[in-house]
């Protein structure tokens, strides 16, 4: 879900849904104080520093454990000195000075970028303390939101990780609502089955899964760090990027419509050295965007980037999804 919060009562509001969330997944009362305490912290500097902003909440799932994420986002001043601001004491508003570093302490991953006139970016993701880290060496962000007003979104994503390969599918069910959804959930619960299968396999696969459904665009791409590889395949207009430094490869997608019309699918591969970042995203997300707007991001963490994104390109009329996907130098 996704909630401007502008004002004090806003603020309020975004720690109970948090907390309510965070109930849901099952966690247990200590860690349901925690998201409360962090997105409380986070919400109050939007309202204090940036005059307002919009949070971002959304539920995770890594190896059977149920986890959530928080993305504050804001347009205002941004921090000359985000260092400093990390350190209990430290303000500019004269209260106690405590937000950013509760936040860190309060989250098992944290994430910061800001500019000076750029605004501020804050993740703080939350998991149960048994839920074993990653083991793929990779690192993913996303947001997915519907269209303002909407109850479900015909937008989704899924990643499944591994030591040795992962693989990651972002689809658009066509228009949005119920019946986009139904396409979306369709592709995502076809992905889970056959998860071993390559991206033209799968993008096939899918494909047949639609059939009955209004049908999507759908990217698939598949990582194979030993290799230095990225394999793709995709139709429709989910748009896929591969960033290494300051060069952007678009990945390349076919024409058609999964579930109704696609040619023969095609699969390419491009090599992927450490350090570089895939990007995916549905055509919520304007493209034109370019890496330079974000001095730093590369050294975050991938939803960071994925937030930035969305808060900065977002169509107001569509939902939108952007997944990045980052493998460390």
């Amino acid at each position: 879900m996704s909630m401007r919060v502008d004002n004090s009562t806003a603020a309020g509001e975004a720690r109970r849904r948090a907390m309510s969330v965070a109930r849901t997944l099952g966690f247990d009362d200590s860690h349901v104080g925690r998201v409360g305490i962090a997105v409380s912290e986070a919400s109050s500097n939007m309202v204090k520093h940036a005059t307002g902003g919009r949070l971002v909440l959304q539920e995770l799932g890594e190896n059977g454990e149920l986890g959530m994420a928080a993305l504050a986002l804001d347009h205002g001043p941004g921090m000359a000195r985000p260092g400093d601001m990390m350190q209990d004491g430290t303000t500019t508003t004269g209260t106690m000075g405590s937000g950013l570093g509760a936040i860190s302490r309060q989250a098992s991953e944290f994430g910061l970028w800001t500019s000076q006139g750029g605004g501020t970016a804050v993740y703080a993701g939350f998991w149960p303390e048994t839920s074993p880290w990653r083991t793929t060496g990779l690192a993913v962000g996303a947001v997915c939101v519907p269209i303002e007003g909407e109850a479900v979104c015909g937008d989704a994503w899924a990643f499944h990780g591994g030591p040795e390969r992962s693989s990651l599918l972002v689809v658009d069910g066509l228009g949005h609502g119920p019946m986009a959804r139904e396409a979306a959930q369709a592709a995502i619960e076809t992905f889970r089955a056959r998860v071993q299968r390559g991206p033209g396999d799968m993008l096939s696969d899918v494909h047949d899964a639609l059939r009955h459904t209004r049908g999507a665009a759908v990217a698939i791409a598949e990582f194979l760090p030993g290799r230095d590889l990225v394999r793709f395949a995709g139709a429709g207009n989910v748009a896929a990027s591969l960033i290494e430094k300051e060069t952007v490869r678009h990945m390349i997608s076919q024409f058609g419509t999964v579930g109704h019309r696609i040619s023969r699918v095609h699969e390419s591969q491009y090599p992927w050295p450490r350090g570089a970042h895939v990007v995916l995203h549905t055509d919520g997300v304007k493209g034109g965007w370019s890496l330079a707007e974000y001095p730093g991001i590369a050294r975050c963490h991938p939803m960071i980037l994925a937030g930035l994104l969305w808060r900065d390109h977002a169509r107001e009329k569509d939902d939108a999804t952007v997944v990045v996907v980052g493998r460390p130098e």
